[in-house]
Formats: structure tokens, sequence, C-alpha cells
């Protein structure tokens, strides 16, 4: 991942815990943001960046999962089978940070329950090129309606 990757990462991803949870109360969204952010500060730290130890960051499965989830581990709890699990909390953090990801470094379609319309809140209604090209085999994204599903 490249810094401009990881700046992108962050911005979707923050962009998504304040627009694309339309049910969440205004106190969730802060929270959620809150904590991405804190955990999106941490990934791009100067201790991590001078070891570009987020460039190991390709796609989702390379490093950031197992990242998050140490980071996140609060929001773990053992089922009663003794499994962990997380809560739904924890699956919108993991949602923004997984799409951010797949939309600015590598494409794999991971997350779905999103519109084009939340998307383009992210971005004042308008998508920027770098995102508009995620949907490359899809031209028609800026004419969806805004309640149109979308993968991340």
């Amino acid at each position: 991942m490249t810094k401009l990757q990881y700046l992108r990462w962050k911005f979707f991803a923050l962009g998504m815990a304040k627009h694309c949870f339309p049910n969440a109360t205004e106190a969730r969204r802060k929270r959620l943001y809150d904590d991405l952010l804190g955990y999106l500060d941490w990934v791009g730290d100067d201790r991590w960046v001078d070891g570009a130890e987020y460039a190991k960051f390709e796609c989702w499965d390379f490093g950031v999962h197992s990242h998050a989830e140490e980071f996140f581990q609060q929001y773990y709890h053992e089922d009663f089978n003794g499994r962990e699990k997380g809560n739904k909390y924890l699956n919108q953090i993991m949602c923004c940070l997984r799409a951010g990801i797949d939309v600015a470094v590598e494409p794999s379609g991971g997350v779905i329950g999103f519109t084009i319309g939340g998307v383009r809140k992210i971005f004042n209604g308008r998508l920027p090129k770098w995102v508009r090209e995620f949907w490359d085999n899809h031209p028609e994204i800026d004419t969806l309606p805004d309640d149109t599903p979308v993968w991340l």
C-alpha cells in the first residue's frame, strides 16, 4: 500500500462511519468515527510509516484483519460454545475498514449492505475518479439512483 492508498483508505473508512449508517444514532456514528480514527492513526503512525509496515497491507487478508482484531479486541466476547464472536458494533468497524481498503487499494467486493448514495455522501455527492475506477466495469455508476445497493 502506498501512502496515497493509505490516505484514501482512511478517508473512505471514516466517511463510511459518518455517512453510511443511516439508522445509527449520532452518538454511534461519532463513536465509530473516533474508534476508526484511532485505529487508522495507529496503523499510519510514524513507527509504522518509517518501517513501511502498512505497505504490507495490499488487501484485507494481508494483515489488516489481524491488526484490526488485535486493536479492537475489546469488542469480542465468548459465545455460549466458548468461541470468540464480535458484536454489531465490531461488524460496523470491520465493514468500514474492509470497504475502505477494497476501494482504495485492492478491489474484492467484500462488503454488502450499503448504497451508492451513502458512498456519494462521503464525497459531497461527487465520486472522485479513483472511487469510480473501483467500479470500472459499471460506467453507469454516476447515474444510479442513490438507493441502489453496491458491493464495496
